[in-house]
């Protein structure tokens, strides 16, 4: 960062440490604004900041303005908006997610979550797909079936038709005898 061509990072996250938290609450801000920070996100699970007017807060969000001030926009225990992501930081059991709303129950997914989730889908796809083979075979054994019947319906019909024409021949041939 303090190389020349390094720019400075778009979001930095900085954790309170039992500590050190007058660092995190005051040196980490002020080092940040200087370095060129688009945003700060200073998140103290345990709440271990400073029982001072700046603190201890569970979420504190540092955004620069456009005047290039780095501003503090959130401090408390709840959910703090980030403006460079257009999300929300959120406090959950001792962790923080980040999500699309301030409850976080839309929570968004880390890698190993997504490539899970990808794959929960993979397999359901998967499933679909067997499904829908499993029930066009059905469906194909059904057509068998029937046409097998009709078949044997046919048949059953020729069979009988044979024995009444052979049955008319036996009796002609007895009247021809007779008569």
């Amino acid at each position: 960062l303090w190389k020349a061509g390094h720019r400075p990072p778009a979001l930095c996250i900085e954790v309170v440490s039992a500590g050190h938290p007058s660092k995190d609450y005051e040196d980490i801000p002020a080092r940040c604004a200087a370095a060129g920070v688009a945003e700060l996100w200073v998140l103290d699970p345990k709440l271990a900041g400073p029982r001072a007017p700046s603190g201890p807060h569970r979420v504190q969000v540092f955004s620069r303005q456009e005047g290039g001030a780095l501003l503090r926009v959130h401090a408390g225990d709840g959910a703090g908006w980030s403006p460079l992501l257009r999300a929300y930081v959120v406090p959950r059991e001792g962790a923080f997610v980040i999500a699309a709303d301030a409850g976080g129950e839309e929570a968004w997914l880390t890698g190993e979550q997504a490539a899970g989730a990808a794959q929960r889908a993979a397999l359901v796809e998967q499933r679909v797909a067997l499904e829908e083979k499993r029930a066009a075979l059905v469906e194909k054994e059904r057509a068998l079936e029937m046409a097998a019947a009709e078949r044997r319906a046919r048949e059953e019909e020729r069979a009988a038709k044979e024995e009444a024409l052979a049955r008319v021949a036996e009796l002609e041939a007895a009247l021809r005898q007779h008569g």
